[in-house]
């Protein structure tokens, strides 16, 4: 006699409910680690906007200005306080450089700036009008919930993690 070899219907219903019970349990953590990666994806779309705006400043020895925009197709600054959700890199003209949009990035992203006019202009010689910071965070229950992008004198951009509330 020759012995048949795979699995019982039994044996199938046992591995599928195992799987399904580490499924389960395996979810939460799934989603606290995308929201996690949301956050820093939000937070290094706007260090590498800073250090661009510096960039084309240098290159084309003029002031160059990183700004919130009311809209997505928006080739002016805005002039009100909000969020951050549209940004241009605008040359004098107005030339804009570059958008973007870090609020699409993931859902419940928030940007906020600390800074006078909604922008941070850059000199020619690349040095910041002022010292600037934004605040990015998300309303998603994950550890360090916010990151403040602080660019202080020199440029020099440093990021801080930090847990708190999500306005």
């Amino acid at each position: 006699m020759r012995s048949n070899s795979g699995f019982t219907v039994i044996e199938l219903l046992v591995a599928l409910a195992v799987a399904a019970i580490l499924l389960a349990l395996a979810a939460p953590s799934f989603s606290t680690m995308f929201a996690s990666y949301r956050l820093t994806a939000g937070t290094n779309d706007l260090v590498n906007a800073a250090g661009l705006a510096r960039s084309e400043a240098i290159k084309r020895n003029r002031s160059v200005t990183l700004c919130r925009t009311d809209a997505a197709g928006d080739d002016t600054c805005a002039a009100a306080e909000g969020t951050w959700d549209n940004w241009i890199i605008v040359a004098p003209g107005p030339e804009v450089i570059r958008r973007g949009e870090p609020g699409l990035t993931g859902s419940n992203l928030r940007i906020e700036s600390a800074f006078a006019s909604e922008s941070l202009s850059y000199a020619p010689d690349g040095s910041p009008g002022q010292n600037a910071a934004f605040t990015v965070c998300t309303s998603l229950d994950v550890p360090d919930n916010r990151r403040i992008v602080d660019i202080g004198p020199g440029s020099h951009i440093s990021t801080l993690r930090e847990s708190g509330t999500c306005p």
